[in-house]
């Protein structure tokens, strides 16, 4: 990744409203490890692979419908993600939910 894409990724992040977001260390985890694993583009149906569990492409194109979905590509009928700016959609998404004492 250039040192420019990874400047435009921390500025989206610094950009995100952190009370939403919760515990921002815990976010950075999860930022380190989609940087490692996501693939620079992708399409919508391997979200499910990508993100077992966590996210599914019928739910991406759910929230496309809404305008809420991220910043996506289309080629003929298929949709796509770039992973630079998907990271910071995915996280805004996030927070942290507090366990029962």
């Amino acid at each position: 990744m250039t040192a420019k894409k990874t400047e435009t990724i921390n500025e989206n992040l610094d950009e995100l409203d952190r009370t939403r977001l919760g515990c921002l260390e815990g976010l950075g985890r999860i930022k380190d490890i989609l940087e490692k694993t996501l693939p620079p583009v992708f399409g919508r149906p391997a979200v499910g692979d990508l993100l077992p569990g966590v996210l599914s492409g019928k739910t991406l194109a759910n929230l496309e419908s809404k305008g809420e979905g991220p910043p996506c590509y289309k080629a003929g009928s298929r949709t796509f993600y770039e992973k630079e700016t998907f990271i910071p959609w995915f996280l805004q998404r996030c927070c942290r939910k507090e366990g029962r004492k």
